[in-house]
C-alpha cells in the first residue's frame, strides 16, 4: 500500500517537477502556446449562451481584467520589476475579451449594446496604455515574457489583431495607441531579433528565420492596413502596399513557372528524340523524380512563408467559424 502511495505521489508531482527542471519559462510558454485552444473553448461556451448570459460573462471578464491591471500596477510599484506571470494572464484575458465583444453581435439600432461595447473598448484601450505605451517596456516584454522570444512576439500580435477586429467602438484618436505598438515593434526589431535567430537559426537553417521576419514584417503592414483602411487619408498607403505585396506573390509564381518550364522543356527534347529509346526512359524517369522533389521544395517554401503567427490566426479563424455553425 505504501509503494501504491508513493507512485501515485509521483504521478501527482512528476509533471510539475518537469517543468521546474525544464528550461526557465517553461509554463509561461505554455501559457501562450496554448492560447489558441482556450480562446476557442471559450467561444463555444460563449455562443451557446443568451445574449443576457453572454453580457454577464463580458462584464466579469472586464472586471477579471481591470482588477489584474491593479494589481500589476501595484507590483510594479512596490517590487519595482515586471511580473511576467501576470503580464501574460492579462494579454491572454484582454485577447478572450476582445474575441467576446467581436462575437456579441448587437441588433441594428440597439444604441445601448454598442455604447456597451465602446465602455469596453476603452477600457481595453486604457489596459493597453498601462502596460504597453512605453517602447522599451514592450521589448523587455517581448524579449522577457517567457523564454520563446517568438511567442512573446505572436501573444503581442495576436492581442492587436483582436483588439483591430473591433476597431469600429474605438475612438480615431485611439488608433494611435495600436499604431504607435504597432511601429514599436517594427522600429525596433533588431532589440528583439537575436532571441528569434538563437532559437529558430540554431538548426542550420537560415531561410526559416528570414522567412520569419519576412511575415512579421507583412503581418505589422497588413494590421496598420485594417486599423486604418477605412480613413480617406491613407487610401493611397493601403493601395500601394497591397501592390507591393501582390507584387511579392506574383514574383513567386513566376519563379515557379520558370522551374517547372525548363522542367517541361527537358521532356519535350526527350520525347522528340528517337535515337536511343533506354536513353530516352532512364531520362524521363529521372526527370519525374525531379519534378517530385522540385514539387515537394516549393511546398516547403509555400509553407515556410507561413509563420507561427498566420498559421494560428487561421486556425482561430476556423475555430470561430465553426463555433458560430
Amino acid at each position: 500500500m505504501q509503494k501504491m502511495r508513493m507512485l501515485f505521489a509521483l504521478f501527482i508531482t512528476l509533471p510539475l517537477i518537469l517543468s521546474l527542471s525544464l528550461e526557465p519559462g517553461y509554463a509561461e510558454t505554455n501559457k501562450i502556446e496554448n492560447l489558441m485552444g482556450e480562446v476557442f473553448e471559450k467561444l463555444k461556451s460563449f455562443n451557446s449562451k443568451t445574449d443576457e448570459e453572454k453580457d454577464k460573462m463580458i462584464k466579469e471578464l472586464d472586471s477579471s481584467i481591470l482588477d489584474l491591471n491593479k494589481e500589476i500596477k501595484n507590483y510594479i510599484s512596490e517590487k519595482k520589476e515586471k511580473p511576467y506571470g501576470k503580464i501574460i494572464d492579462l494579454m491572454r484575458k484582454m485577447h478572450v475579451m476582445n474575441h467576446y465583444l467581436k462575437n456579441r453581435v448587437c441588433n441594428q439600432g440597439d444604441e445601448n449594446c454598442s455604447n456597451e461595447k465602446k465602455r469596453l473598448m476603452n477600457n481595453i484601450i486604457a489596459v493597453l496604455e498601462d502596460n504597453f505605451k512605453e517602447c522599451p517596456v514592450t521589448i523587455e516584454y517581448i524579449n522577457k515574457l517567457s523564454s520563446d522570444t517568438y511567442a512573446n512576439l505572436s501573444l503581442h500580435i495576436l492581442l492587436i489583431q483582436s483588439i483591430i477586429e473591433n476597431k469600429d467602438f474605438m475612438e480615431k484618436s485611439q488608433r494611435k495607441v495600436i499604431s504607435s505598438l504597432l511601429g514599436c515593434i517594427g522600429d525596433q526589431m533588431n532589440d528583439y531579433w537575436p532571441g528569434v535567430v538563437a532559437k529558430y537559426g540554431k538548426d542550420g537553417d537560415p531561410d526559416s528565420v528570414k522567412f520569419l521576419k519576412e511575415d512579421l514584417s507583412k503581418r505589422l503592414l497588413e494590421a496598420i492596413i485594417k486599423l486604418y483602411e477605412d480613413s480617406s487619408s491613407s487610401s493611397s498607403v493601403s493601395e500601394s502596399s497591397s501592390n507591393l505585396l501582390l507584387e511579392k506573390e506574383r514574383e513567386r509564381e513566376r519563379l515557379r513557372e520558370k522551374v517547372f518550364g525548363e522542367i517541361i522543356d527537358i521532356l519535350k527534347e526527350i520525347k522528340e528524340s528517337k535515337k536511343d529509346k533506354t536513353l530516352v526512359i532512364i531520362v524521363s524517369c529521372l526527370a519525374t523524380i525531379i519534378i517530385l522533389i522540385g514539387g515537394f521544395l516549393l511546398y516547403r517554401f509555400i509553407r515556410r512563408k507561413n509563420s507561427n503567427l498566420i498559421e494560428t490566426t487561421t486556425d482561430l479563424v476556423a475555430s470561430e467559424n465553426k463555433v458560430s455553425k
